[in-house]
C-alpha cells in the first residue's frame, strides 16, 4: 500500500515490474484528482496498451455508475509478447469488481500470448 501521488506508485511499480511480478493491480488514483497520478506513471512502464480491455472495464462500470467515466484506468503488457501484466483501476469495490469480471476470464488467453 502507497500513498498517492508520482512518486509512490512510480517506485512500487518499478519494484513490482523489475522483479518479474506477473500480475501488478494499482487501485485509486485514477481520477481527476491533484495526485491522481496513476495513470501519468503507469503509462512510463505499459508497452502494449490493451485498449480493449479498457473499454470493457468502462462500459461495465457504466453499467452500474456514471461515475465510472471519471476513471482514467489503464490496462496494459510491459512488454510486447511478455512482462507484466498492469491493472490500474479506481478504488470503489464496485470498479474493482467491474475490473476484474472483465478481465479475470482472460488471464489465460493473456499469459498464453507471452508464450507460457
Amino acid at each position: 500500500i502507497v500513498p498517492e501521488g508520482f512518486t509512490p506508485v512510480d517506485d512500487a511499480l518499478r519494484t513490482a515490474v523489475d522483479t518479474g511480478t506477473d500480475i501488478v493491480v494499482v487501485i485509486g488514483g485514477t481520477g481527476i484528482g491533484a495526485t491522481n497520478l496513476t495513470p501519468e506513471v503507469t503509462e512510463r512502464y505499459i508497452k502494449a496498451q490493451l485498449y480493449g480491455l479498457e473499454t470493457q472495464v468502462l462500459l461495465r462500470g457504466l453499467e452500474s455508475s456514471p461515475k465510472a467515466g471519471l476513471s482514467r484506468g489503464i490496462i496494459g503488457m510491459t512488454e510486447h509478447g511478455g512482462g507484466s501484466l498492469i491493472i490500474t483501476c479506481a478504488s470503489s469495490t464496485g470498479a474493482v469488481a467491474d475490473a476484474f469480471g472483465v478481465i479475470a476470464p482472460l488471464f489465460a488467453d493473456v499469459f498464453r500470448s507471452r508464450g507460457e
